[in-house]
């Protein structure tokens, strides 16, 4: 069975060998590799392909452990670009792959992979049966609740940032949405497609009713799968966040809440994994602000005068594995206020770890966790947010282990890296078998 891989960054095996950049976000990936690298019975021969700098050349790179490393070049996602098709019909002649498994819909390659099928299948011998997609995120419902919460004359303005790089928020949503139409065209052309929510298997059945739809949960990173928060070395009163760089990602839920949260916890503190888009120290930071950071900024003065001080609020910077799980168990709550969301591994790394979570109720977080395995609030209320931190911050150590425990339990299952290996090459073996 030879097997072609198409991923957005090069996997952290190969990356090592390549002495290109570890790519530590998709975890998920590299650890499916492992196990089909480790697993000497699968019989699967198995190939990659990813995006690579203009300073490698495309095609086939390097051979690492056995494994065919192919590299192609792409532009900005919102871009297609036609002529991947046919680098993708000299990697396809080359490798001749069984199956084509595409991790993602959220990039052009994705496109590119099933029209090289279309219109050069009778080249390559392959059809859409020979494809498999796996969604990740939805790109299309991405770009209906990108500027949810945010005012539309805020969700207008520009900063002199935003207008050098045509990226302010509408821009933004405007590039998701022209994402999105290459995601339906890739589903269109893929005879089977892997998820792992009801949410995206609605959005599947819509676009692409032709294919099968298999369920495949993911495994994540190996770091999560090991040590339990403890409540009683926690700060009970911090709430960590993974991102808040992009409005879908819901921040200014979060500041909106918080003046009622300080009014019960004035000792609160909001940490957030990723770049400090607020910062502005320097004439040169200022230039840089988003104009969402500058509405940030508003909203952290206006949470300043609601609750008679500044909150404690501190952006960490990209972070490893290992510290982004430093900072779980740190936390007193794991925060998910997305305005939309498919399964977020954020949120399934910080179950893994028994931490309480608390979630805004979209996409298909409900299929991950439910109200006592964490709290759920309705998405967009953010006094419902600021009631349900403030709920875990009341529970005793005890009832917040519990709490914990209860969905760590259920992630444990969710993410069970064996069960989500077999049912992998069960799909691979049913594709190959039909």
């Amino acid at each position: 069975m030879r097997v072609l891989w198409v991923t957005n960054f090069i996997p952290t095996m190969i990356a090592k060998k390549l002495g290109s950049y570890d790519n530590c976000k998709e975890g998920w990936v590299s650890g499916m590799l492992s196990k089909i690298v480790g697993d000497k019975e699968t019989a699967i021969t198995l190939a990659i392909a990813s995006p690579v700098g203009n300073n490698v050349p495309e095609g086939l790179v390097s051979q690492v452990d056995g494994i065919a490393f192919y590299g192609f070049h792409e532009g900005a996602p919102e871009k297609y670009d036609e002529s991947l098709e046919k680098i993708f019909v000299q990697i396809e002649k080359d490798f001749a792959p069984d199956i084509i498994h595409v991790f993602g819909t959220e990039f052009s390659h994705a496109r590119a992979v099933t029209e090289s099928i279309r219109k050069y299948g009778e080249v390559t011998k392959l059809s859409r049966d020979n494809v498999l997609i796996g969604m990740q995120g939805v790109v299309g419902e991405i770009a209906d609740h990108y500027l949810d919460g945010v005012p539309e004359n805020i969700a207008k303005k520009r900063s002199l940032r935003d207008i050098l790089k045509s990226d302010g928020m509408k821009d933004q949503q405007f590039k998701f949405s022209v994402r999105s139409q290459n995601e339906i065209i890739a589903l269109l052309g893929a005879g089977h497609v892997t998820g792992r929510t009801s949410f995206d298997k609605a959005y599947v059945t819509k676009w692409a009713f032709k294919s099968v739809y298999h369920h495949l949960n993911e495994n994540l990173r190996d770091e999560f799968y090991e040590g339990t928060w403890d409540a009683s070395v926690a700060d009970r009163h911090t709430i960590f966040l993974c991102q808040a760089n992009y409005p879908v990602k819901g921040m200014h839920y979060v500041l909106k809440a918080l003046p009622k949260i300080m009014e019960k916890y004035p000792d609160v503190k909001l940490r957030i994994a990723g770049d400090p888009i607020t910062r502005h120290a320097t004439i040169k930071e200022k230039l840089k602000l988003q104009e969402y950071a500058k509405y940030l900024l508003k909203l952290e003065d206006e949470v300043a005068k609601k609750a008679g001080k500044a909150a404690d609020i501190k952006y960490l910077g990209t972070l490893s594995a290992s510290d982004i799980k430093e900072e779980y168990l740190k936390a007193g709550v794991f925060l998910c206020p997305s305005t939309i969301e498919n399964s977020p591994n954020s949120l399934g790394e910080a179950m893994l770890l028994g931490l309480p979570c608390v979630s805004a109720k979209v996409g298909g977080v409900a299929d991950m966790i439910a109200d006592g395995e964490g709290v759920l609030y309705t998405a967009g209320d953010a006094d419902g947010l600021a009631e349900s931190i403030c709920k875990v911050f009341s529970l005793s150590d005890a009832d917040a282990a519990s709490m914990g425990s209860r969905a760590r339990e259920r992630a444990l299952k969710t993410h069970d890296r064996e069960n989500n290996y077999k049912t992998l090459l069960e799909i691979y073996k049913s594709m190959v078998k039909d």
